[in-house]
């Protein structure tokens, strides 16, 4: 096994030379290191490429997997280091994919179950929107000194007797065959004006526009802000969005960026997001 350095981590053309110095034929990262290292250079066969931690654009999935030798495996790998870490998998192929936006999660490991859960930690109907909580095996047994934060995340699991499962906080529902579709994050869920606000909703619809391809929203002074990189015109997507969303949901305004802002380790970093300008 080899860590990669910082410096490989950060550079697609490095960590593909790391690739080819020791002869690497697994690695787990996150989708925007997959879709660099996809335009890297030609990508060994993969035994495993295991992606996740955050919501993966099936644009760059399906652009990738043109990219790998065709016996190359590929998952979309979800879990939490609180569930010790993997607790849902999907092999994606264009059956399961259709036209979705995101790719889905996939559905819950052997010995691990999954539930999607209201409020009130209630089952919401079949395919209703809900908190995704993890049961079964790997669930961890709570933060070392921190008793408070344990008993807000690791809850009574209602569905096996002196069990616990783990409230995620990612907002799911489940489709018609058994997948698992991720929307986004509960903390991203915002009221306004009376309404409830999910950003996860308002990015897949942007991420299904032509020329957008990679997209955030967020609240900017109490307003809805969409963002997308790629080739777009942001006010004919605003306008697309219009007559798809409901009002509520309807970005204030459409930026197009360069690039979105990314943490060290890949993922978006949303607080980053500029403020429109006006």
């Amino acid at each position: 096994m080899v860590i990669a350095t910082h410096e490989a981590v950060a550079d697609p053309a490095e960590l593909l030379a790391e690739f080819r110095r020791h002869g690497g034929d697994a690695t787990e990262l996150v989708p925007s290191q997959a879709k660099a290292l996809g335009r890297a250079g030609e990508l060994p066969a993969m035994r495993l490429m295991s992606v996740g931690s955050e919501g993966w654009p099936a644009a760059d999935f399906r652009e990738l997997a043109g990219r790998l030798p065709p016996d190359s495996v590929v998952l979309n790998a979800y879990g939490l280091t609180e569930t010790t870490v993997d607790s849902l998998l999907l092999r994606p192929d264009a059956d399961v994919l259709g036209d979705a936006a995101i790719v889905p999660l996939g559905t819950p490991i052997p010995r691990v179950h999954a539930h999607v859960l209201d409020a009130r930690l209630r089952p919401v109907e079949p395919g209703g929107i809900g908190e995704l909580y993890i049961g079964g095996a790997g669930v961890a047994r709570g933060y070392r000194d921190r008793p408070a934060l344990t008993a807000s995340l690791f809850v009574a699991d209602p569905f096996a007797a002196g069990a616990r499962m783990y409230r995620t906080g990612d907002v799911v529902r489940v489709r018609a065959d058994g997948n698992y579709d991720y929307l986004g994050r509960s903390t991203d869920q915002i009221e306004q004006q009376g309404q409830r606000v999910e950003l996860g909703a308002i990015e897949d619809a942007l991420l299904r526009e032509p020329g957008v391809v990679r997209a955030a929203a967020a609240l900017r002074d109490g307003r809805v802000i969409g963002y997308v990189v790629g080739p777009a015109d942001a006010g004919p997507v605003r306008s697309a969005l219009a007559g798809q969303l409901p009002a509520h949901l309807v970005p204030h305004r459409v930026l197009v960026l360069d690039r979105m802002p990314l943490l060290p380790n890949g993922k978006l970093n949303r607080r980053a997001l500029p403020a429109p300008e006006g």
